[in-house]
């Protein structure tokens, strides 16, 4: 009879464990814009910016711009299927910084008529003294080809002090 009570009471605690924790992204009702750079394709360095908003709730964000500059390459290239929602993706303890962010939905377009994505992309966010948001060597936009390549690393340039993001 024992093992049917410990079964039951493990039961019951998995049930009522809290699911309440979410994305947090402070200050809400705000808007950020963050500023570095992208390379296309291994290839071609351009400017970029990249303005993020936050909800009423502070309980999620989204990419509502981005762009590219530096020349003719650059601006053969731009961001599409925006706005990109933007999830924690680790660490997943609730009020610990996040270090890992997904953006959901990535699209280039190039002037020649092809486009890479959407995709999902996995970014590290470094919260700070300057929260800087880096996307990796590698990352590659669908479908894979060396045309889709993309990485970077932009710091947060305006908005109201610094977005923090949490679980």
């Amino acid at each position: 009879m024992r093992p049917f009570t410990l079964a039951l009471a493990a039961a019951v605690a998995l049930a009522s464990a809290s699911t309440a924790s979410a994305d947090s992204f402070t200050p809400a009702s705000s808007t950020f814009t963050l500023a570095g750079y992208v390379e296309f394709d291994n290839l071609i360095v351009c400017a970029a910016t990249f303005t993020i908003e936050t909800n009423a709730a502070g309980t999620d964000a989204k990419v509502i711009a981005a762009t590219s500059t530096g020349g003719m390459h650059c601006l053969a290239r731009t961001f599409t299927n925006l706005p990109w929602d933007i999830d924690v993706a680790g660490p997943f303890i609730p009020g610990v910084p996040a270090n890992f962010l997904m953006i959901k939905g990535v699209r280039i377009t190039h002037i020649l008529g092809y486009s890479c994505g959407p995709r999902d992309i996995w970014v590290n966010w470094d919260p700070g003294p300057i929260p800087t948001l880096a996307i990796p060597s590698g990352t590659v936009i669908a479908p894979p080809s060396s045309t889709c390549l993309l990485e970077g690393s932009l710091d947060q340039a305006s908005g109201p002090p610094w977005l923090a993001i949490t679980y």
